[in-house]
């Protein structure tokens, strides 16, 4: 899954399956699509973590325009 920065369509969030080396995990990736961004291999607990701050601080954000998000994959 890729998501693109609206403001900035170079920035970009990649969520993947990790490598062999770390199988299990999943790759979190954060920067410039054509460059190699800085990543993180998170195990299920890590990732479902990640996952439950980000949804619990963007909800308490009042200028996020839901349907556009959930429309578009975009912020």
């Amino acid at each position: 899954m890729e998501i693109k920065n609206s403001s900035n369509p170079k920035d970009v969030v990649t969520i993947e399956e990790s490598d062999s080396k770390h199988k299990g995990h999943l790759r979190l990736g954060i920067g410039v699509a054509d460059s190699n961004p800085r990543h993180v291999n998170l195990r299920p607990k890590e990732a479902r973590a990640v996952a439950y701050t980000l949804l619990c601080y963007a909800e308490q954000q009042q200028a996020i325009d839901w349907p556009d998000v959930i429309d578009s994959g975009t912020f």
